[in-house]
């Protein structure tokens, strides 16, 4: 099972303004924190994977993650040094530098990312704050009580979402095609070489139509 976690920040003290007032000082912060990944370790096997979304904070707090048995994934967020990569490639088994897509409907990142609605966000971040979509899922400590988000949860928010037709005319990105290499005798271009949808869809509906009342006697 994935299980994930965003935005530590061990030991920067704006956090605790900003996001975290719960805490009187950063020492009960990280403190805190520490505890919690030493729980986790605890919690997860080895068939496990821990994905943590950015913004680790003080490096000093990287040995934690050598309590974990289970696969463990890094992804860089905006306050990570990319300086640190050899550092973090020495506690973590993988390290992503950008977003990803783990499969075609589910895309990973630290800064929230523009998906399809049939697609999931899961990203970090935005701490306090969440995109206020079905299919985005905020990994943001503060937001989730300071417990980890289950790849099962993630998955099971895909029965709140549309289900999206991605074929031609039909996908979501229909509106912006242009041709460009070869012209199309079959299609209906506007003057600008993108796809005439409505005019496209009614000579569809109509050939259909009338092929259905005409039988082989139907030409275009």
């Amino acid at each position: 099972m994935k299980f994930f976690l965003g935005d530590p920040h061990f030991s920067h003290k704006n956090i605790i303004e900003w996001a975290r007032p719960q805490f009187s000082n950063i020492k009960m912060h990280d403190q805190f924190l520490v505890n919690s990944f030493i729980e986790w370790s605890t919690i997860l096997h080895e068939e496990d994977e821990l994905w943590v979304l950015g913004d680790w904070g003080n490096t000093e707090f990287l040995y934690l993650m050598n309590n974990f048995k289970c696969k463990t994934i890094f992804m860089f967020g905006n306050h990570d040094k990319h300086t640190d990569i050899t550092l973090f490639k020495q506690y973590f088994d993988i390290i992503y530098e950008y977003p990803i897509y783990i499969n075609d409907k589910i895309c990973i990142s630290h800064i929230p990312q523009n998906v399809f609605d049939d697609q999931i966000n899961v990203y970090a971040h935005l701490h306090n704050n969440i995109i206020d979509k079905p299919n985005y899922i905020s990994t943001c400590l503060e937001i989730n009580n300071f417990k980890l988000v289950s790849f099962k949860y993630i998955t099971n928010r895909f029965s709140q979402l549309p289900k999206y037709n991605r074929r031609f005319l039909q996908a979501p990105f229909t509106d912006w095609e242009k041709v460009i290499a070869r012209p199309q005798q079959d299609l209906i271009l506007k003057p600008d070489g993108h796809i005439d949808i409505s005019a496209q869809r009614a000579k569809i509906a109509f050939e259909k139509e009338y092929k259905e009342l005409l039988g082989d006697k139907f030409k275009w």
